[in-house]
């Protein structure tokens, strides 16, 4: 039942608090809680009820033209060239095709790595069928993904019923992204732990292969969990239209800047045989970048 109260009190809470909008918002509450139970009786679970109370409701516009309420006069920021409306579909589109593509990209990363691991233990043909094999993955579900970068810039847009649905969604996700990214990140460090201080065979290759299967996991619920971030405006997103020009900024920098890092993580390992500690560019290189990238965000939101 919170959920449906919740929900009133977004609907409404662009309106002038009248009399007539406190006697509306009572009646329809009253109106809800009842098919609500309903629903409950039929053996509905309470999600599934609040929710399907929530589809039915309509649109707000039908009832504001029949009974002529008045919207607030609020300031914002935001233009209508900054913002995006989506529908439900729109957004559950977005997150099926996240969760596809994000399966596919992860599942690249861990083709290659294990050519990688295939190169150390023969020669360079495995190497390269792994890449033949992995850049369809990437660049076909990059491409994809790409034409949803606009919703990264613009203030997005949602209905009421979706927005809860949205929030509903994000809360019930990171009960376990916390878990399973503990998982992962554990299974890295095992991975390292087990080359540097296991002394099995095939150690390295071994290490290769884990750590690109904990990716393979991690990629499609960190996509994910970005995505809810950026439907609600919250997290890295809550400034959108504050820093896009510093978010391209970021975006030309990244661009330039690990094309570099990864033929130099090349050179190194195959011209000096370091593959056994060149890996160490990896991590150093993504701090290096998280400072870099933090510190121009910062500095285009205060200077905003």
């Amino acid at each position: 039942m919170e959920v449906i109260k919740t929900y009133l009190d977004n609907v409404f809470a662009g309106f002038a608090q009248t009399e007539q909008v406190r006697t509306l918002k009572t009646e329809m509450l009253g109106s809800m809680e009842e098919k609500y139970h309903a629903l409950i009786d039929e053996g509905k679970s309470e999600h599934e009820a609040a929710y399907s109370v929530i589809a039915d409701f309509g649109s707000i516009d039908e009832i504001v033209a029949e009974l002529g309420l008045e919207a607030k006069q609020a300031e914002t920021k935001e233009t209508t060239d900054d913002s995006l409306f989506l529908t439900r579909e729109q957004a559950k589109a977005y997150i099926s095709q996240t969760k596809k593509s994000g399966f596919f990209i992860g599942l690249g990363v861990w083709i290659i790595l294990c050519g990688v691991a295939a190169f150390l233990l023969s020669n360079l043909l495995p190497l390269f069928i792994a890449i033949a094999l992995a850049m369809p993955l990437l660049i076909v579900n990059g491409l994809k993904i790409e034409q949803y970068d606009i919703y990264e810039k613009k203030v997005i847009r949602l209905d009421a019923a979706t927005q809860m649905e949205m929030k509903q969604r994000r809360a019930k996700f990171i009960k376990r992204f916390a878990i399973q990214i503990s998982c992962y990140v554990a299974l890295i460090l095992l991975a390292v732990g087990l080359f540097l201080w296991g002394n099995i065979p095939f150690g390295l290759e071994l290490m290769l292969v884990m750590i690109g299967f904990a990716i393979f996991l991690i990629v499609p619920i960190g996509m994910q969990f970005s995505v809810y971030d950026i439907l609600l405006n919250v997290g890295d997103y809550a400034n959108k239209g504050q820093s896009s020009k510093y978010a391209r900024i970021i975006g030309t920098f990244a661009a330039i800047y690990w094309p570099i890092v990864a033929a130099g993580y090349l050179l190194w390992s195959f011209l000096a045989g370091a593959w056994h500690i060149s890996w160490i560019i990896w991590p150093v290189s993504g701090a290096i970048f998280g400072a870099i990238a933090g510190g121009l965000a910062t500095w285009g939101y205060l200077s905003e």
